[in-house]
């Protein structure tokens, strides 16, 4: 696993937080209905959003020849819900380059289509073979875990020959990696926000269950959460 840190900080510096103490709540200041929802703080929302500010101005600098010319044509993707907020603090905050957004959202929705272990929406596949041919392509994902869906998804794009693709992830867990994936994966993989323990993480867009994926910070959820997701499993 250890070849894919050299390749990330020679391009873009992730923030390792893997031997980082972690925070307890009561230093930041949380809103009520969440406090007995969270454990301890991981990155709080200050910090994320500096990182997503390095993260914005490589990618201006890499693609700022984008217009809606065909030879400069930018798509970006983001996957399922959580990488919305993630897509939203790159590209909506403020102003970064012309691109395209089709978002891959999931088999919770209806028309949906399966593949492998992929549940995706029929209407967004059909739009992304429609739309990406000869296109630059730009994944943005809110977590690499085993790699296996974002391989998946990786595959379905390749299929329909871009021009080429590129990966933004706000965080990735080494310890989860699957070698396989990575190496397929690594070629791809232009910045990564936050690397991060085998540790179970919510907010900033990532959820337990449907639970706190609002929450602003990225934090360990709390045992009261865990049993209320456990509950609403069974």
């Amino acid at each position: 696993m250890t070849n894919l840190y050299p390749f990330l900080l020679d391009r873009d510096n992730p923030r390792d937080l893997r031997e980082t103490p972690l925070s307890p709540p009561k230093i930041y200041r949380i809103a009520e209905e969440y406090r007995q929802f969270i454990d301890q703080i991981i990155v709080s929302n200050g910090k994320i959003e500096a990182r997503i500010w390095r993260i914005r101005e490589v990618l201006k600098k890499e693609y700022k020849d984008a217009t809606t010319e065909p030879k400069n044509r930018v798509i970006v993707i983001p996957i399922l819900e959580g990488a919305s907020n993630f897509y939203n603090g790159l590209f909506r905050t403020k102003p970064t380059f012309h691109h395209r957004a089709i978002s891959l959202t999931s088999k919770s929705y209806n028309n949906s289509t399966s593949s492998g272990d992929l549940n995706l929406n029929q209407d967004n596949l059909q739009e992304i073979a429609k739309s990406i041919p000869g296109e630059r392509v730009i994944i943005i994902e809110d977590i690499i875990d085993t790699g296996n869906t974002l391989k998946g998804i990786v595959d379905l794009i390749q299929d329909q020959k871009p021009r080429d693709i590129k990966i933004v992830s706000l965080l990735t867990k080494p310890d989860r990696h699957k070698s396989k994936n990575l190496e397929a994966l690594l070629p791809h993989i232009a910045s990564i926000g936050f690397i991060i323990p085998d540790i179970f993480i919510i907010g900033y867009g990532l959820d337990a269950g449907g639970f706190l994926r609002e929450f602003p910070d990225l934090a360990t959820p709390s045992e009261y959460c865990i049993k209320k997701l456990i509950n609403k499993l069974q």
